[in-house]
């Protein structure tokens, strides 16, 4: 197996797991750009092999739209029964193997965010990526003024973040007001006509 970071693996039965690694970009060294999408064989101790498909530079669009994906057929899909997992009663297949095991521990723990999130598993996130997309151009300005900007604006617009995320809102607030064109000419910094 290659040395790059392994963010997520998901065994898919038959010896083969899909994996999430790598990752390039230049933000941060833990916010990347794109990473690699592989599909490895899983040897009997559990160890990924060598890559038997792969899709290098994956975008987080990408990966937004199979994981909305998955959240949708999870939506759409019954809830889980105590028997729904038996090899003995309601096996619709003859092999009723679970993905991922998990602990009884862990098993509560999805349930209760099932509940908890109830309707809003797809819609939450999908309207997240949503606002994001619609937002595009406004985050595409903001580093245009970043990657132009000193150190002095930068740090500025970096404390106004800061008090955007702990308090939600702007400490001011900006106000277009009409004026008619006879009151303009007389501001400071107008310029004649």
């Amino acid at each position: 197996m290659s040395k790059e970071k392994l963010h997520f693996r998901f065994n898919i039965g038959d010896g083969k797991a899909v994996c999430v690694e790598g990752g390039t970009g230049y933000a941060s060294p833990t916010m990347h750009d794109s990473v690699t999408l592989s599909i490895r064989p899983v040897n009997d101790k559990n160890k990924l092999g060598a890559r038997d498909a792969v899709s290098f530079y994956a975008k987080r669009s990408e990966l937004a739209a199979i994981g909305f994906a998955f959240l949708d057929v999870a939506r759409n899909m019954a809830p889980e029964t105590m028997w729904a997992r038996s090899e003995m009663v309601a096996a619709s297949q003859t092999q009723q193997k679970r993905i991922m095991p998990l602990t009884m521990a862990e098993e509560g723990g999805v349930q209760k965010m099932l509940e908890e999130l109830g309707p809003d598993l797809v819609r939450s996130p999908a309207i997240t990526f949503d606002n994001l997309r619609a937002r595009m151009p406004i985050l595409q300005r903001m580093q245009f003024l970043l990657e132009r900007a000193d150190a002095d604006l930068a740090h500025q617009l970096d404390l106004l973040l800061s008090t955007v995320e702990a308090t939600g809102r702007l400490p001011f607030t900006l106000s277009l007001v009409g004026l008619p064109m006879s009151d303009m000419e007389d501001m400071p910094g107008t310029p004649p006509h």
